[in-house]
Parts: C-alpha cells; sequence; structure tokens
C-alpha cells in the first residue's frame, strides 16, 4: 500500500535527525503545500516534532494554523494559549490569532 510505504519512509526520514526542530517543520510544510490531500501526515509530523522535542512555539503555532484550517477551533486556541505560556512576550500576536481564529471558525 502506498500510504504505508510513504509512511515508513517518513518515520524512516524523522529518525535520521530526530532532534531537528527545523526538520519536523519542513516536513509538515512540504506534505502541506505539495500534498495537500496529505493534510492528516503533516499534522503527524508536527505532533512528532511534539513528542520529541516538547511544546515549541513554532510546533505550537503551525498546529493551531492546522486545527483553524480544518475546522477545529477549540485545539487551535488552545495550541494558540500554549504558545502565550511559553512565550509571553507574544501574548498579543497570540491573541490577535485567537480572534483570528474564531472568526475563521465562525465562517
Amino acid at each position: 500500500d502506498t500510504s504505508q510505504t510513504d509512511r515508513l519512509r517518513r518515520e524512516q526520514a524523522l529518525a535520521l535527525a530526530p532532534d531537528v526542530e527545523a526538520y519536523y517543520m519542513d516536513l509538515s510544510h512540504f506534505l502541506t503545500t505539495r500534498f495537500p490531500e496529505r493534510g492528516d501526515e503533516a499534522r503527524e509530523v508536527l505532533e512528532a516534532g511534539v513528542t520529541a522535542l516538547g511544546q515549541k512555539q513554532t510546533f505550537m503555532i503551525a498546529l493551531a494554523e492546522w486545527y483553524v484550517a480544518h475546522g477545529d477551533c477549540d485545539r487551535a486556541i488552545a495550541h494558540y494559549k500554549v504558545v502565550a505560556t511559553i512565550n509571553p512576550a507574544v501574548a498579543d500576536d497570540v491573541n490577535t490569532k485567537i480572534a483570528a481564529a474564531r472568526t475563521a471558525c465562525a465562517e
């Protein structure tokens, strides 16, 4: 099965650089932009990054954006709130993103 083969390749690739934040971000971005139908895999890559490296601001924002794009406003807002906890200096930006998420989900 092609999807199982792709998933295995992705897991093997992540195993090569399990502690490199940019690797997870780049792979997720690649999946999202080149293969939009594989959006769930892009989310899984970000979640794998969180598991491997913790709740990094970049992961949490990317996951929040993914959830907004897929209509899961509650999860998006929860992830944005984690960002504000991780980095209080961006709280104003996070509040703007939360307001935008609420608007997007209401449409």
